[in-house]
């Protein structure tokens, strides 16, 4: 297996983006699309998990790449 080069190879990022864009979909329709507070927070808890998962990558230390997946997987 070839290391990652990027935080964007990472498989746990691209799941992690996927999701956010289905939120994003999710909070542009229905009933939630009304409500602004709930969409603004949908929408930051989405973006979030993806960007800490990013940042803990560019930390280069497992010690802190492992942190940030913690909070990532509590997003």
């Amino acid at each position: 297996m070839a290391a990652a080069r990027s935080h964007e190879d990472l498989i746990v990022w691209q799941r992690a983006n996927e999701l956010k864009l289905l939120v994003y979909q999710l909070i542009k329709t229905g009933p939630i699309a009304r409500d602004a507070d709930l969409s603004e927070q949908l929408r930051r808890s989405a973006a979030a998990a993806p960007r800490l998962i990013a940042e803990g990558f560019g930390r280069y230390l497992p010690g802190d790449f492992s942190r940030y997946l913690r909070q990532a997987n509590g997003e």
